[in-house]
């Protein structure tokens, strides 16, 4: 034994990661405390695509996937668990046999009945350290599942916000059109006149045409977003039925991340790579436990009986002790290995730890500068509407030239759009912000009571 334990050495514990009590570089407006994280199309404003948020939670085929990883885990625990029970085994026997001899017949009828118990003692604490690296592992397949459906959220969101920033877009390409068509037929009447030329005329008509093309590409780009929201809802594409939101209708909310050391609570895929953490220190101490003898006992009881009456009874006690000689050589590398895989586990854990809170840095400042952006644009696109009256009405006085009136609505049209545009980056960083803090994982964490009962 002074062998084997010599061999194993000491399993040392796996490299936590610790980040010191910091906040972010963004100031944030209020304390993450006052903004509780709620469903996301709740936060949005829109009952539609709450709907369809529940509908993809319910349906999505990645979901799914991620659930059967679970089930399967969850499988590989309970056989786990059946480690440290008994085996218990029972056979029966019944046999009727004819002799003949000297003339008579003879009848032997015989019985047997015998059971078998078997049983390992837990000495050593290897089986108890595999049932810890199992619970461990379907701990993290759960919460890989939260985060699996953490993204689905996400994405139907993105595809319903992006939904609407184009029926929005569509708009406002109707009105351009409107503009330049009614401008169209302004030019004709004064080429007709002789107060216009005909290239003034064929631009006029040719920026009407690309409007309609642009257009046209916009129409394309919004069914794609419905087969999108197909696929994340586990409906077939064709026959699929989308509603068509606006701006309007969305609610644009103010998310506040908790600070830094907080995210480690929230986040799913750092609750997983923890819960992998203690998958591996549980697999190095059943490595080390694996140097240890291995006892067995074991209890057989039969009972034979011959023409209805027991004959035979018998009852046997045994116990055996198999200490590993030969096979320290597979035992050192299994230890080398679980104790690798500590290592990498601590590193992915560390580096899934930087990755979130870089994440939640950069979509503070991003949103921070979408801001910015967002009323430079709103000026921009008030100037560019009094500008493009001011040069319709001294176009038709003949004080400006039509060039000077296209470039002028062309402004405002890219005004307008950008504007728009700068409303879908404000809500898609809401919408990162709110996966990137693990808002839908708070809300769906896995439940603690099977790690409860293992623990007992």
């Amino acid at each position: 034994m002074a062998l084997a334990t010599g061999c194993a050495g000491s399993a040392p514990p796996a490299i936590r990661y610790e980040i010191p009590d910091l906040a972010w570089t963004e100031p944030t407006a209020r304390a993450a405390a006052e903004q509780a994280p709620a469903h996301l199309g709740q936060l949005l404003g829109d009952p539609r695509l709450t709907q369809l948020i529940d509908t993809a939670l319910a349906n999505n085929p990645e979901i799914g996937i991620a659930a059967a990883r679970v089930e399967r885990v969850r499988a590989e625990l309970i056989s786990l668990r059946q480690q440290g029970l008994p085996e218990v085994s029972a056979e029966a026997g019944i046999g009727r046999e004819f002799r003949r001899s000297s003339g008579q017949t003879l009848d032997f009828r015989s019985g047997q009945v015998q059971l078998d118990i078997a049983w390992e003692p837990d000495l050593f604490g290897r089986i108890r350290a595999e049932n810890r690296a199992g619970l461990a592992r379907a701990r993290a397949a759960e919460w890989e599942r939260a985060a699996v459906e953490q993204a689905i959220v996400a994405q139907v969101a993105r595809a319903w916000v992006q939904r609407a920033t184009l029926n929005r877009r569509l708009q406002i390409y109707d009105e351009v059109i409107a503009r330049s068509e009614e401008l169209e037929r302004v030019v004709r009447v004064r080429h007709a006149a002789g107060a216009a030329t005909r290239v003034e005329l064929g631009l006029q008509t040719i920026r009407v045409l690309e409007l309609r093309q642009r257009r046209k590409e916009l129409e394309q780009s919004l069914d794609r977003t419905r087969t999108a929201l197909a696929q994340l809802t586990g409906a077939p594409a064709p026959g699929f039925l989308a509603a068509d939101p606006l701006p309007a209708e969305l609610a644009l909310p103010d998310l506040q991340p908790p600070p830094p050391r907080q995210l480690l609570a929230l986040r799913p895929d750092i609750l997983a790579a923890e819960a992998r953490i203690r998958a591996t220190d549980g697999d190095a101490q059943a490595a080390r436990a694996a140097f240890f003898p291995r006892l067995s006992l074991s209890f057989v009881g039969m009972v034979e009986a011959l023409g209805g009456q027991p004959t035979t009874q018998s009852l046997s006690l045994g116990s055996s002790l198999l200490a590993p000689i030969f096979d320290l050589g597979r035992l050192r590398r299994n230890l080398a290995v679980a104790r690798a895989d500590q290592l990498e586990a601590a590193e992915d854990y560390r580096r899934t730890i930087l990755a979130a809170l870089g994440e939640v840095e950069d979509l503070l400042k991003a949103r921070s500068l979408i801001a910015q952006r967002s009323r430079i644009i709103a000026q921009i696109t008030a100037e560019s509407s009094l500008t493009a009256r001011l040069g319709k009405a001294q176009y038709l006085e003949g004080e400006e030239d039509l060039r000077t009136l296209i470039d002028a609505d062309e402004l405002l049209s890219e005004a307008e759009e950008a504007q728009i545009l700068a409303w879908e980056e404000q809500l898609l960083a809401e919408i990162a912000l709110y996966q990137a803090i693990g808002a839908r994982a708070a809300i769906s964490a896995p439940a603690p009571d099977a790690e409860r009962s293992a623990s007992n």
